[in-house]
């Protein structure tokens, strides 16, 4: 798996732990996004078994995503920053 960028500007002036959720959704959105790709490619590619194991971890990426999302949606609203 390739190393993840973190583009930090978009949130300068930020709180620290606004920054820290930030950067903690975008990492997870990325992880998301790349076993999503490799899914894809394995479609019609790998046996039953294998492609259930990559669609388990790309269910359980997207949560993950989903819960940064929603941590950093929460800090934004109660923080207003």
């Amino acid at each position: 798996m390739a190393p993840v960028m973190i583009q930090e500007t978009s949130i300068s002036g930020a709180c620290e732990e606004k920054r820290r959720l930030f950067v903690a959704y975008q990492r997870a959105g990325m992880h998301y996004s790349q076993l999503v790709r490799q899914l894809a490619e394995a479609a019609g590619t790998v046996i039953d078994t294998e492609y259930e194991f990559l669609n388990r971890k790309v269910k359980r990426a997207r949560k993950l995503s989903r819960k940064a999302r929603e941590q950093l949606n929460k800090h934004k609203s109660e923080h207003k920053c």
